[in-house]
């Protein structure tokens, strides 16, 4: 009944403007349902809680395709909630949860949206019984449309961003803590380290490691004391199209001085380069797959659902709580809007199928390849959604395959467009942030 409706909407909507007029979409609610968490492999779904999103004028928020992934997690539901609150281009975002079988109110983020049109606040209220009560703010400050100051309050977060000639993240401050963490780069600006430091005595360090340009493993070690310890790696590999098709973790063992295997995910996507399923793999002396995610897609391209299962008796299916733990399958559906921005982007997404992006999507870093060889410099921007500039640099001329690895920690949770333009190449590419 409710796609019927928003299928007459848009029809309306259709009718309602000009034939040149650009249709949007934008996410308007948000439901996530589980199993009764008080039976074993309980066969009803039940509400647990959704988010209702406010608009006013152009205002887009944005499309989320795969950022819901990490809220599959079957993870606490306070957890979960801030999880799957990202930073949207809305007025006000309500959310609700299931108590005792009715849905009551329980948070409300109040956004305010600066000159450039960034995100310059959002103020978090909590609603339990009576008037909505304040529970806190986060603040963002920008030069442009770079982000350069996170501040969240109660929770005492505040960091502080800096970035290379090449607009490149370069250091991200805690001013709280005092800690902070460099990103180093190689001569073609791939992504070589992270070093997170905590004290004078004790960081970690996130290494990547390439083959022809392409990351093929990365590894995590701790130092305390001048006293290095091995603790993880993540060992990638891609399928024929360049889409990310596994990931292996392992940790090191000091017993027999080796690497175990620990869990590896599989990535399944369709022609057109959408990805349609995560699977989740344990190690026990084999692999033994466990958890299902598939995503699907609406009659214009945006998520309507992802559905979680997990593996019993011999097939797929959605179970409740275990009696080891308390986890359960979830099922979460989207809703949409139609919507006519008041101002259109003028970045389009074309040629994208010789312009490959990976992971998807992407969290920390995000790494972009492509066979063409621009024999001329050219640059390379990021667009958010509103076609504002979030990030550019120069590239020289090359004489092999472009390939850039590059962190995006500091690019808040969403969609984005990357675009490669110059004298001999002009490609597109639309990439999403989840964490």
């Amino acid at each position: 009944m409710r796609l019927h409706y928003l299928f007459i909407c848009i029809l309306l909507f259709s009718f309602s403007k000009p034939s040149n007029a650009q249709t949007n979409y934008r996410l308007k609610a948000m439901s996530r349902y589980s199993y009764n968490y008080a039976y074993n492999y309980d066969t009803t779904l039940h509400l647990t809680d959704s988010f209702s999103y406010i608009y006013s004028g152009g205002k887009s928020g944005y499309i989320p395709t795969s950022f819901w992934m990490q809220a599959l997690s079957k993870l606490s539901l306070s957890i979960e909630l801030n999880i799957m609150m990202p930073e949207m281009h809305c007025d006000s975002v309500y959310v609700y949860r299931t108590d005792t079988g009715k849905v009551k109110p329980f948070r409300i983020n109040v956004q305010h949206i600066n000159a450039n049109k960034n995100i310059d606040t959002i103020s978090r209220y909590n609603v339990v019984s009576g008037p909505p009560v304040y529970a806190g703010r986060d603040t963002f400050v920008y030069n442009g449309n770079t982000m350069l100051e996170y501040r969240s309050r109660p929770t005492n977060r505040l960091y502080k961003y800096t970035y290379n000639p090449n607009g490149s993240l370069d250091t991200m401050y805690n001013l709280l803590s005092g800690g902070f963490s460099k990103y180093v780069y190689d001569v073609n600006n791939n992504l070589t380290s992270v070093k997170n430091i905590y004290s004078s005595n004790s960081y970690t360090e996130t290494d990547y490691l390439y083959s022809n340009g392409v990351l093929t493993q990365d590894s995590v070690t701790f130092t305390v004391n001048s006293t290095t310890i091995i603790e993880m790696k993540h060992i990638y590999s891609y399928d024929a199209a360049w889409n990310l098709a596994s990931q292996i973790t392992q940790k090191w063992n000091n017993l027999t001085t080796d690497w175990d295997n620990y869990d590896q995910r599989y990535f399944e996507y369709d022609a057109n380069h959408v990805l349609t399923s995560e699977m989740y793999a344990a190690w026990h002396n084999k692999w033994d797959t466990s958890e299902l995610y598939s995503f699907y897609y609406n009659w214009f391209g945006l998520t309507d659902s992802i559905v979680s299962k997990s593996w019993y008796n011999g097939s797929w299916q959605q179970l409740g709580n275990d009696s080891l733990a308390i986890q359960s399958d979830q099922t979460f559906k989207f809703y949409y809007e139609p919507y006519f921005p008041t101002t259109v982007s003028s970045v389009k997404e074309k040629n994208n199928s010789s312009l490959m992006l990976y992971p998807v999507p992407a969290s920390d870093i995000l790494i972009i390849r492509t066979d063409n060889t621009p024999s001329k410099p050219f640059r390379v921007a990021i667009f958010d959604m509103q076609g504002r500039i979030v990030r550019q640099w120069e590239e020289q001329p090359q004489a092999t395959t472009y390939t850039r690895t590059i962190p995006v920690p500091d690019l808040s949770p969403g969609n984005y467009v990357i675009k490669l333009s110059g004298t001999d190449i002009d490609l597109a590419r639309q990439f999403s942030i989840s964490r």
